[in-house]
């Protein structure tokens, strides 16, 4: 089992996290204009998410699913091809 299949895993328990796959890697990618390593942007989007004050699993699927529904050319990362 890969590293995001369990963090993803173990977010359907309970445990808050980020799931750094590579629709977060985009998003963050977008952000910063540099692609970040899956650990940086997992890093990135915890601190943003306790100044937030919600949950990290609550930023994952909230970037997750933004950045799915915009696609990666809007994202200006060109992290994943059109298909997935």
């Amino acid at each position: 089992m890969g590293s995001v299949t369990w963090i993803y895993f173990t977010m359907l328990l309970g445990k808050p996290s980020i799931k750094a796959d590579i629709w977060v890697v985009c998003f963050v990618h977008g952000a910063l204009g540099r692609r970040p390593t899956s650990k940086v942007a997992e890093r990135l989007l915890e601190a943003v998410a306790t100044q937030m004050d919600v949950t990290a699993t609550a930023l994952d699927h909230a970037v997750w699913r933004y950045a799915r529904t915009t696609g990666h050319q809007k994202l200006g990362c060109g992290c994943v091809t059109a298909g997935g």
